[in-house]
């Protein structure tokens, strides 16, 4: 008998409610338990089980350790009730697996935890701490960790800092993406009075971002004056310690105290309205919009559950309904201020929506668009309402729709690139110069809320590249890495009075928290980075005071508390990828490591199991930028652990060890990557040559990158690692032509524009040199990286006065590149400005320490004044970084055998030839101090 397929289309729902019935998921890092049924007690590990519906009932319980947070009312002996928080860390034992999981049922196993520690606290026990170890021992837990706060004001038993008397109330403007290069253009006509009006009569100047150059690492780095490593916002995602799914960042993973809770210790109300990683909102003293509270503008009915902690105080969330814009309320004159649309396209957009999942919208740009306006306005609307009902002494609001806009659209602002097509182009074209000009319209209408005896600050994470800079190979919403597009540099301004106008010093990240405290009248911690902005201290004339730490007085830092995740998360997730930020499932693999408590530098870092490849990638760059390779080393194989080929992970280890020198490690790792799966222009060909190279193994690595070439199309790093490895073996032409096809297949490729520039340099091929940087300029005229080039081919000419004019050009694109800085130190020092040229080196060193180039050149200019101790000091304190090389020992040689420590100069270039047999000169150089010694 065979079935119609009418009657199979029948049998097809009852066959799905069977499956759904029958059977059962646990998901990596949990273990099931049955505890009804016939099997009840059993265990079962990860992947899908079978089971009797209705009979049968399946528990997940966690496998790994996880955390819970929250406060509770604690009954001291004396009968009084105060309030704590509490954090625990937390492995479910496994002989108490079946219990936990009957205790457990439905329910998520923080409230279970949160029921005992409240019993524990109240209970009126002599010790509290060990009641709550006992309670949770008793339902089956190893405590891995246990914080509880001291009293209910959460105090350290130090005295908070009063804020001084003389002080300003501040506006803070957090403009995600904005860029001076796109801003002035659009200031020059007219697009953009109001950011035109503060920078001509404030302070202004480039802002130097940091690396990783993701928002929720920056924002909360603004927010806590300490690099992400220190504070505890890494990544994007994070992993909810009860299901393992990934989940967007909150507050509950920051371990610094942020400005709001600072404030709040010294009595000083904030405002925040907003901000990255705020959500669940923090008890302060003011008001906290969390950045989760526009999701629910895009079609979800908000449960009870989905609405804690979306504001504090927690009743402000009904004052917000009367400001919501959601998506259906952007009209088609709303659209049109940005975008060339009609009403039928806009409709056929919407009707699309409709008909699929709330969180694919991203993926129209048009709907992506709707959602950008609804949320910006919303948010808008909240910050002036609080403006208008009582100015705080310190009012922040985050807006993100640059970085939104120009992830979306930049690609099809002119002039026009291949990855936009002609209908795009002719609808997006303005749309960037038009939001631009939108949230300037914006900030008009903060200013004209505030006091005016306000500063207004307002500032950008990092800079967008735009023009003849943007990458040619990939759209600037590319899956997994937004960092393509990103430029080093954003804007800042300020603005008020006494602040004195005009370009000022290039700022960091790190130096807004100290600012903010000083202009509030509070001083900065000694363990924040960054310094007091020199316009700020001209403005209140006031000294600038520092203390030991803000995490020792006043409140201790702590989580939020809160459920770590919510019915908007996947939304969250979809804006992320839709802009690039993030990647698909790969992105969510669970991390199979076992947690490990490691104290580092007597911090406790985030739970190792919070983490996915990407945290412990960027933890692994973090640690690296520090030139701490030990632990950079941990946190790229741990991201490898979960991800064997994740490039960005692989890359950093190979970085990593090839700065030990122990490449024969690095390119053993490389080469089965590059056999299977990587791209023709993945930055590990570079790294393979490197290994090669400094293992000795130039030949065998080319023969494997010929080989590699022959099966792939042709990638620009993958010839210039082949050219690479031919200078090393002196081939005559084959660099030249390798490097020369590179640039045919990517003519904007700089490693090859550099690689080829250096070849010519060696060579003395100076004819050719200046073709390929005349050739290089006129596309590329406003790279920093080929006007340096172009600085130091006009110096070898002998034009002393363009190579500086063109360095300076540079400078202004690039204003805190080190190493632009380090060769116009170099360019002070030859024209005999040694005193300049100190001053300016010795600011590189010390923003970077391991900068090799910026050390030779300030030991060379001390010397040449005759401050020969000091360039010792320079080139000693290298090494005790971990910086080897034959160059740093030379030098320090040198400036041994200059002040007549011969032995010394003897033994340094030892070890020089102990890396390179191979040096003439400094075998000669040996030679003589010996025979003068």
């Amino acid at each position: 008998m065979f079935f119609r397929p009418a009657r199979l289309l029948k049998l097809l729902p009852l066959l799905a409610l069977a499956i759904i019935l029958c059977t059962v998921h646990v998901s990596p890092g949990q273990e099931g338990v049955y505890t009804r049924g016939p099997r009840t007690g059993e265990t079962v590990p990860t992947g899908w089980h079978l089971r009797w519906p209705f009979v049968e009932r399946l528990v997940r319980v966690p496998a790994e350790p996880f955390v819970c947070a929250g406060e509770t009312t604690e009954v001291t002996r004396e009968g009084a009730s105060r309030i704590r928080q509490w954090r625990v860390n937390v492995l479910v034992r496994s002989d108490a697996a079946v219990r936990f999981a009957r205790a457990l049922e439905d329910r998520r196993p923080c409230p279970g935890i949160t029921d005992g520690v409240a019993q524990a606290l109240g209970s009126g026990a002599d010790s509290p701490r060990e009641a709550v170890r006992a309670t949770l021992d008793g339902m089956g837990l190893e405590t891995h960790e246990l914080w509880l706060s001291d009293t209910d004001q959460r105090e350290t038993g130090r005295e908070v800092p009063s804020p001084a008397e003389k002080r300003r109330p501040v506006l803070l403007v957090g403009l995600d993406g904005a860029d001076w290069l796109v801003l002035e253009p659009l200031m020059q006509a007219g697009m953009t009075p109001n950011l035109a009006r503060l920078k001509r009569e404030g302070a202004w100047t480039a802002l130097r971002s940091n690396n990783p150059m993701l928002s929720p690492l920056l924002w909360t780095t603004v927010a806590t004056g300490m690099p992400p490593e220190e504070h505890g916002i890494v990544d994007f995602l994070i992993r909810d310690p009860a299901t393992g799914a990934r989940v967007p960042i909150s507050s509950n993973f920051r371990r610094a105290k942020a400005l709001w809770n600072i404030l709040s210790d010294a009595g000083v109300a904030s405002d925040w309205v907003a901000w990255w990683a705020t959500w669940p909102a923090e008890r302060i003293m003011g008001h906290m919009i969390t950045d989760r509270v526009a999701y629910s503008l895009f079609g979800y009915e908000a449960s009870p559950e989905d609405t804690v902690g979306a504001t504090w105080p927690a009743d402000y969330l009904k004052q917000i309904q009367a400001h919501r814009v959601t998506d259906a309320d952007i009209s088609l004159e709303d659209m049109q201020r940005f975008v060339r649309v009609d009403a039928r396209e806009l409709d056929a957009s919407r009707q699309r929506a409709a008909r699929t999942a709330l969180h694919k919208a991203y993926s129209d740009p048009l709907m992506h668009l709707t959602r950008i306006l609804a949320s910006t306005a919303t948010y808008h609307r909240t910050a002036l309402d609080l403006l208008e009902d009582s100015q705080a002494p310190l009012t922040a609001v985050y807006y993100q729709g640059i970085d939104e806009v120009s992830h979306r659209f930049a690609h099809c602002t002119p002039p026009r690139m291949s990855l936009c097509s002609d209908a795009d182009f002719r609808r997006y074209r303005d749309t960037l110069f038009n939001f631009y000009s939108y949230q300037d319209s914006l900030i008009g209408e903060l200013l004209e809320r505030v006091d005016p005896d306000t500063v207004v600050i307002i500032l950008s994470d990092h800079g967008f590249l735009s023009g003849s800079e943007r990458p040619t190979n990939q759209p600037p919403h590319i899956e997994g890495r937004p960092g393509e597009w990103h430029r080093a540099y954003g804007m800042f301004v300020m603005h008020g009075r006494d602040i004195p106008a005009g370009r000022t010093e290039t700022v960091s990240l790190y130096d807004l928290a100290p600012t903010l405290l000083h202009l509030l009248g509070l001083p900065a911690g000694e363990d924040m980075r960054g310094e007091v902005l020199a316009a700020a201290r001209a403005g209140l004339a006031s000294e600038v005071t520092r203390i030991a730490s803000w995490e020792e007085v006043g409140a201790r830092a702590a989580p939020a508390g809160g459920a770590p995740s919510s019915s908007y998360d996947e939304d969250v997730i979809a804006r992320l990828r839709s802009l690039g930020y993030i990647q698909g499932p790969d992105e969510e693999e669970k991390d199979t490591l076992a947690v490990e408590r490691v104290e580092q530098g007597g911090q406790s870092p985030a739970p190792a199991d919070a983490g996915g490849v990407t945290y412990h990638t960027n933890l692994g760059v973090l640690y690296q930028n520090r030139g701490e390779h030990a632990r950079a080393e941990i946190e790229f194989r741990r991201a490898l652990e979960i991800r064997a080929n994740h490039p960005d992970a692989l890359g950093g280890l190979a970085t990593v060890l090839l700065d030990q020198h122990r490449s024969a490690e690095a390119r053993s790792m490389l080469e089965p990557f590059l056999e299977r799966s990587a791209e023709a222009n993945s930055r590990i060909w570079l790294l393979y040559s490197a290994a090669c190279s400094q293992d000795g193994r130039q030949r065998e690595g080319l023969r494997f990158l010929e080989r590699q070439a022959a099966k792939r199309a042709v990638g620009c790093r993958l010839e210039v690692a082949r050219a690479r490895l031919m200078v090393e073996l002196q081939d005559p032409a084959g660099p030249e032509n390798t490097l020369q096809r590179a640039l045919e297949n990517e003519p904007g490729c700089m490693t090859a524009i550099e690689d080829l520039f250096d070849l010519y340099e060696t060579t003395r091929q100076l004819e050719r040199q200046d073709g390929l940087m005349l050739s290089a300029l006129r596309t590329r005229p406003d790279s920093p990286r080929l006007l340096g080039l172009e600085s130091l081919r006009l110096k070898t000419r002998g034009n002393m006065r363009a190579a500086e004019e063109t360095l300076r050009r540079a400078l202004s694109l690039a204003p805190d590149d080190p190493m632009l800085l380090t060769n116009f130190g170099s360019l002070l020092g030859i024209s005999g400005r040694y005193r300049q040229a100190i001053d300016l080196l010795r600011n590189v060193v010390r923003r970077n320490p391991w900068l090799l180039e910026a050390r030779v050149n300030l030991g060379a200019a001390l010397g040449k004044q005759g401050h020969v101790h000091e360039a010792i000091e320079v080139f000693e304190e290298a090494r005790t970084l971990g910086i080897s090389s034959t160059t740093l020992l030379n030098a320090l040689a040198v400036a041994y055998a200059e002040n007549r420590q011969h032995n010394e100069a003897i033994r340094v270039l030892e070890d020089s030839l102990q890396i390179d047999g191979d040096q003439p000169m400094v075998q000669t150089m040996l030679t003589e101090l010996h025979r003068t010694s």
